[in-house]
């Protein structure tokens, strides 16, 4: 349907709500559902108070983040309640992976893992959680380390 032809309904729809046409018989004399009646009855200012209202809701809707956070602090003990506003700030400004130091999309749920380290939430990497799943973040950078160093030694001969 073109904006034109949205107009003329919407026009039509509002004269003969005007004439007192009981919203069925519109619906009926129109070809339109009552879902389309809705729609095109909608005068000016309801339009604008239901865009107002779709914004709101979109301003209360939690970040990927948030709703990370919230998850992480379902599955703690009370006393490992991280605030979620504040971690949320914490890291916005510089998103990176802790281990790796990789930069982080936030946005992309897939990309990164809330790990607890010691007293902190750290974020890490997707490809750095997955080898977290079995060892703590010491245990990780031990290894690490101890292969950095077999490299370093046998590439040395």
């Amino acid at each position: 349907m073109t904006r034109q032809q949205s107009k003329e309904l919407r026009d039509q729809v509002a004269a003969l709500k005007a004439q007192g046409q009981a919203k069925h018989d519109v619906c009926v004399m129109l070809g339109i559902t009552s879902n389309q009646w809705d729609h095109y009855s909608r005068t000016p200012e309801q339009v604008a108070a239901r865009r107002v209202r779709r914004d709101v809701w979109h301003a209360k809707v939690p970040s990927v983040l948030a709703s990370k956070v919230a998850r992480f602090n379902r599955s703690v003990s009370p006393s490992q309640v991280v605030d979620a506003k504040a971690f949320e700030a914490s890291v916005k400004e510089c998103p990176a992976c802790y281990l790796t130091g990789k930069a982080i999309n936030l946005n992309d749920k897939g990309a990164y893992e809330l790990v607890q380290d010691a007293d902190h939430l750290r974020l890490v990497c997707a490809q750095a959680a997955r080898c977290l799943e079995s060892m703590t973040c010491d245990e990780l950078i031990a290894l690490c380390q101890d292969v950095a160093n077999q490299r370093i030694t046998k590439d040395a001969f």
